[in-house]
């Protein structure tokens, strides 16, 4: 057998990302709040990025010595000086910057009404699902004497559901996230947290049942009653100690936050006009004239690898940052162009829109196009709306009609239920012959498809649970 050595070409086509387009792509996705922190970030780390107000530095005013022995941690200490300058005289800015935006924490009640909706398909379920979500405290609890109001609620004539349904339902929403919500002790909350983690055993219940032996820090006694080490069990106080005792601390229970818009549509006769709305978002400007005096200095191999790289970062953020604004413009002209009569006429629905139409029209990836609509919001004369909500599906409204996208039905059919008389409730049958009568035809079956999707209950089910 003779072994022979070949030579092949192969063509092989793949794609690679460079620094440029990846830094373009990471920026592209992010919000308003998000780019401020980055900037922010950048200016700081960066001795060559400026706020465009402080691009008249003095950077005669730092003192270094570059002729001296250095490494590459000690370099750094060379911009702390102008770093501190910038801070400080960026500060005004700044401030008004954060005066001006509300810091925006989910509301806790929507992220939970949310996962009911999802997980919960039970109409009377549901029901006691939302007063225990209305019931919850400030830090995430349910009181033991706010769970007896509802016990009293439920089990009485008007609805005579048993205690044991109740508690079926607390334990379905104690599975909810944030971990630890809709516990009643502190014990639970943490019993919750731990049976999350995968980590709860008869030794964890035993110390959270002997919670006031902890406080009192009384391990030696905690280990005798449990046979553990005592090493053993500040260990396991350590975990304890790691999880959050306030579920509901990263929320906030107010339904009601600031949209900042990313882009604002005006239109005045006809003529619609786009802004970027980029009164949030600081520029910046490379420091070249301190990037030149710094390139003469003496330095170490290591040190102009550092320069170098600060330069050549500092000019891909810029280039990102200019490449965002230019992206979104484009995307949202396009939606806009596409559904222009959807502004104009009041009884205009949106037209079935997806990625793929705008891509042919701007040239750019879908990929592209999803991050730059992703949690971005637009204000227009009809409201603030997310730019995804302008694409969705078609439906088709009868034969020989036109076709309205599902996002435009879906908001119908919510709108009529919400408007509906509480004594009367609209049928599945009844919405169809509301919306042929506004032009829409559509099968019985179509509204019951949306309807469940959106999980509205039935007509009966509104009427008995007072939807």
């Amino acid at each position: 057998m003779k072994l022979i050595q070949q030579i092949n070409q192969k063509q092989i086509q793949s794609i690679k990302i460079n620094q440029q387009l990846q830094e373009s792509l990471k920026i592209l996705k992010l919000t308003n709040q998000e780019i401020l922190e980055y900037i922010n970030e950048l200016v700081k780390n960066n001795p060559f990025l400026d706020f465009e107000k402080n691009k008249k530095l003095n950077t005669n005013q730092i003192e270094f010595n570059l002729n001296q022995p250095s490494h590459i941690e000690n370099y750094k200490n060379i911009f702390k000086k102008k770093n501190k300058e910038i801070s400080q005289s960026s500060s005004t800015k700044n401030n008004n910057l954060i005066e001006n935006t509300i810091e925006q924490k989910k509301s806790l009640r929507d992220h939970l009404t949310q996962q009911l909706n999802i997980d919960i398909n039970s109409a009377e379920d549901k029901l006691i699902g939302k007063m225990f979500i209305n019931t919850l405290d400030g830090n995430g609890y349910i009181n033991e004497e706010d769970l007896k109001k509802i016990y009293h609620k439920f089990t009485g004539f008007e609805f005579n559901f048993n205690k044991t349904k109740i508690k079926k339902v607390l334990k379905k929403l104690q599975k909810f996230d944030p971990p630890g919500i809709f516990a009643r002790n502190l014990s639970e909350c943490i019993k919750i947290q731990l049976k999350d983690k995968k980590i709860l055993n008869k030794n964890y219940e035993f110390l959270l049942d002997n919670l006031d032996l902890i406080a009192k820090n009384k391990i030696s006694v905690l280990s005798k009653k449990s046979k553990l080490q005592e090493n053993e069990i500040l260990k396991m106080l350590e975990i304890i100690k790691s999880v959050n005792p306030k579920p509901a601390s990263d929320y906030d229970l107010v339904d009601e936050i600031m949209i900042i818009p990313d882009i604002i549509l005006q239109i005045n006769h006809g003529i619609f006009k786009i802004t970027i709305n980029k009164s949030f978002i600081p520029k910046i400007n490379f420091n070249k004239s301190y990037y030149n005096q710094i390139k003469k200095r003496k330095m170490l191999r290591r040190e102009k690898e550092y320069i170098k790289d600060c330069s050549l970062k500092g000019k891909r953020i810029i280039s990102a940052l200019n490449n965002r604004l230019s992206t979104l413009e484009k995307v949202t002209k396009e939606i806009i162009n596409y559904q222009k009569k959807f502004f104009l006429d009041e009884k205009s629905p949106l037209f079935p829109l997806n990625l793929k139409n705008i891509s042919q029209k701007t040239g750019l990836h879908t990929s592209t196009i999803s991050r730059a609509t992703a949690n971005k919001f637009i204000e227009t004369p009809k409201g603030v709306f997310q730019l995804k909500y302008f694409f969705s599906t078609g439906v088709e409204c009868g034969p020989n009609s036109s076709i309205i996208s599902n996002q435009m039905l879906k908001d119908k059919v919510v709108l009529l239920i919400k408007n509906e008389d509480k004594n009367k409730r609209l049928s599945d049958e009844r919405i169809v012959f509301k919306l042929k009568s506004s032009g829409i035809n559509i099968a019985r079956r179509t509204v019951a498809k949306y309807r469940t999707l959106m999980k509205i209950p039935t007509s009966a089910q509104r009427k008995n649970i007072n939807f």
